[in-house]
């Protein structure tokens, strides 16, 4: 629990997808929009679309530069290969609460980054991540609806067949912070690591 008394930002580390990417499931969403035909679902705004790695919640922003160190020393794992596959649900078909688009490739080694930054950023973590990581995008959340008309949004997306996105090269990861305002969410980059052999200091 952080200090009522301390200022904080809302953040979370990310992979950002390239503009090409970024397009393609862009169209994706809006074929979705129409397979779908639902007010229950919110779609993420196409620009804010990104590869979670950790959640932090609340940091001080006192930390802020002290988590970007932290951040720096725990990517020199080197660049790797990712695509985009599959589009999918959370928690099930049955009743979706976030649809998602998957993550292939080099998950492996995508899953050892970011245990490593779990681990290593957690002391400024408001609540520590306790969920396993699973690679995925976020494309959308459903509001509250009936029974029903979830399991006909499911049931329709796992019917559906995805070609492949395409994939790209990762190669850096990006602390961010989340601003929730009345209007939607805005996010800022407050620093840029690159995936290098060697540890570099963040920009």
């Amino acid at each position: 629990m952080q200090d009522a008394c301390m200022e904080c930002w809302r953040c979370f580390v990310s992979m950002p997808l390239p503009p090409d990417l970024q397009q393609r499931v862009g169209d994706l969403q809006q074929r979705l929009v129409s397979r779908l035909s639902s007010n229950a679902i919110k779609w993420t705004r196409r620009e804010q679309i990104h590869l979670t790695l950790a959640f932090l919640g609340d940091v001080e922003v006192s930390k802020i530069e002290a988590a970007k160190a932290d951040l720096a020393g725990c990517c020199g794992c080197g660049p790797m290969d990712l695509s985009l596959e599959s589009v999918g649900c959370f928690p099930n078909f049955k009743r979706p609460s976030v649809i998602w688009i998957g993550v292939e490739g080099q998950v492996a080694a995508l899953s050892a980054l970011a245990a490593s930054i779990r681990t290593k950023l957690a002391s400024y973590c408001e609540r520590p991540e306790k969920k396993p990581f699973n690679a995925h995008l976020t494309i959308a959340r459903t509001k509250e609806a009936p029974f029903r008309e979830l399991a006909r949004i499911g049931a329709s997306i796992q019917s559906m067949q995805m070609e492949p996105l395409g994939s790209w090269r990762a190669d850096e990861v990006h602390l961010v912070r989340s601003e929730l305002l009345r209007e939607g969410a805005r996010h800022t980059v407050l620093s840029t690591v690159k995936l290098n052999a060697t540890p570099s200091a963040p920009s």
